[in-house]
């Protein structure tokens, strides 16, 4: 990923004014972190969205939330409950070009508040 890249997916999540802050590891990780609030059960919900740096925009970001509101979304099936990311069916292929951060962002609100 670009520099570039990187200050315009930033600018896009803080004009969207969504509660999540931008993050890079060590490792080449990089994503946003944040807190949702379920609307019904008003639970706090920590969300993570990331990526190796390496592989964005060409790869569509992870997104992992604890806790869980349902155990039915969440995958690879072959690995422990609680390192599967959720899975969601978007109305269009992930396109990095059309395609950011902020959009997972927004993916994971609905689940939250369809699920919570």
């Amino acid at each position: 990923m670009t520099d570039a890249r990187w200050f315009a997916e930033i600018e896009m999540v803080e004009q969207n004014n969504l509660p999540f802050l931008p993050f890079e590891t060590q490792s080449g990780m990089v994503g946003f972190a944040g807190q949702l609030v379920g609307q019904r059960s008003r639970r706090l919900y920590q969300v993570v969205i990331r990526v190796p740096a390496n592989r964005y925009p060409a790869e569509e970001p992870k997104t992992y939330i604890d806790p869980r509101p349902e155990a039915h979304h969440w995958i690879p099936l072959s690995i422990p409950f609680e390192h599967r990311h959720l899975c969601y069916n978007r109305d269009r292929q992930w396109n990095g070009a059309k395609n950011s951060f902020a959009n997972c962002i927004l993916i994971a609100v609905r689940y939250l508040n369809d699920f919570d």
